[in-house]
């Protein structure tokens, strides 16, 4: 049987009040459940938007990041040509193993990937 994995895309956009309250008190209990666990970062890899890398620690796969962060890019950009949408700049996954955050902006593209410390 397959464990679920929560997923959660946010954005520095919201549409009205209600949204941005309740999009603050989502993001203040996730803040207390985070500061419960401390976390040790596994990887990092920062690239520019055109996929040329800026820097890397500890990624035993580059390449792949880089393509996984080009492919998070261009489903960013289908989104945001619906007017219903808002543009998602962050990617979360976590697991019990692992955490992993994607950073798309304009600019730059950042995946960091952490594991609770022991």
């Amino acid at each position: 049987m397959a464990s679920s994995i929560p997923v959660s895309i946010g954005s520095s956009t919201t549409r009205d009040a209600a949204t941005t309250t309740s999009a603050n008190s989502i993001r203040d209990w996730r803040r207390i459940c985070r500061i419960s666990v401390s976390r040790k970062i596994e990887e990092i890899v920062l690239c520019s938007a055109t996929g040329e890398l800026l820097y890397e620690w500890q990624s035993k796969t580059v390449d792949r990041r880089i393509l996984l962060l080009d492919l998070l890019s261009n489903i960013v950009l289908s989104f945001a040509k619906n007017p219903l949408l808002t543009r998602g700049e962050r990617l979360e996954v976590d697991s019990p193993e692992t955490r992993s955050v994607m950073l798309i902006q304009p600019d730059r593209r950042i995946f960091v990937s952490s594991v609770p410390k022991k």
